[in-house]
Parts: structure tokens; sequence; C-alpha cells
């Protein structure tokens, strides 16, 4: 049951950071051809003819290349298998030190026993992820459409972004309900 909690976990914050790079993916056209990034962009000196540089293939050569190739590969899967992990295991622990900081606000500073803390800290995280996973989804909504891509598709990615984050942590919560309640 804690395997199903922390994948549907980790489901949850995925669809979020998708839904956010989503947004900025859709985003990132529209200030480009505004001219936004002009201020960050350096002009380029006054290139020199290139001179062209002839490199023997030796068989040492191409047995280097192959072994950098290999090491690329299987450092790119190492990171993507290790991704959903690093992604849950951050988020939870943004969202929890997040709820931290605000709580106190909320409960204007008034000591509160430690049950009802934690209750409200688990509220408090509920809320504020529910909100990153639907700004991204209004961001969308309120976009002008694009000459490159279709607003409904934009629109429907980002809801089924959103929808499969919801969906996961109903899940998430209901099997911690259930596992709360079958361990009392």
């Amino acid at each position: 049951m804690h395997f199903a909690i922390s994948f549907l976990r980790a489901v949850s914050y995925l669809s979020t950071a998708f839904g956010w790079l989503w947004v900025a993916m859709l985003v990132t056209p529209r200030l480009v051809e505004s001219g936004f990034f002009e201020f960050f962009i350096q002009t380029p000196p006054e290139a020199s003819q290139p001179t062209a540089i002839t490199v023997s293939q030796s068989p040492i050569l191409l047995a280097v290349a192959a072994v950098v190739t290999v090491i690329m590969i299987v450092l790119s899967i190492v990171i993507l298998w290790q991704l959903p992990k690093k992604v849950s295991k951050t988020g939870h622990q943004v969202t929890h030190h997040f709820s931290g900081a605000i709580l106190p606000v909320l409960t204007h500073h008034k000591k509160i026993p430690k049950k009802k803390r934690q209750i409200l800290s688990e509220r408090l995280v509920v809320y504020i992820r529910l909100v990153l996973i639907v700004l991204p989804l209004i961001g969308v909504v309120f976009l002008p459409a694009s000459e490159n891509l279709d607003y409904s598709v934009g629109l429907i990615v980002s809801g089924l972004l959103a929808f499969i984050a919801s969906l996961s942590i109903l899940l998430e919560y209901l099997g911690v309900s259930l596992q709360t309640r079958f361990k009392a």
C-alpha cells in the first residue's frame, strides 16, 4: 500500500511539473516573437573565415567516441530512472516547507495542539498542491490563440495533465485514509 501511495504522489507531482512545462512551452515562442529576450541576446562579433581542420579516423578515436556515447546513454537512462523519485521527493519537501511557513500565519501565531497542527498542515498541503495544479490550466485558458498550435489542443493537454494530477491526489489521499483506518 505504501508503494501505491508513493507512486500516486510521484504521478501527481510529475503531472503538475509537466503542466507547468506545457505552459512554459506555450508561452516561450510568444515571448521570443515579442522581443522579450532581445535584451539578453548579445550580438556576436565579426567572424573570420573558418579554416577546415581535417582529422584522421583512427581506431582509437572511434573507440573513445563509442565509449563516450555508451556512457552518455547509460547516464541518460539512470537520470530518467531516478527523475520521478527525485521530483516526488522535492515536491513533497517544497509543499511541506511552504505549508510550515504559512501555518503560523493562518493560526495567527497561536499555540495549537500537535494533532490539530498536523491536520491543518496536511489540508494546507492538499490546497497548495491543488493550486499548483490549477494555475497552469488557468494560464492556458487565458493565453491567446497561437498560429502554430490550435487553442483546443493546448487546453486539452493542460486539462488532461491537471485531471491526472488531481485524480492521483484524490487516490493518494484515499489510500492514506484507508491505510490509517486499517492500521488503527
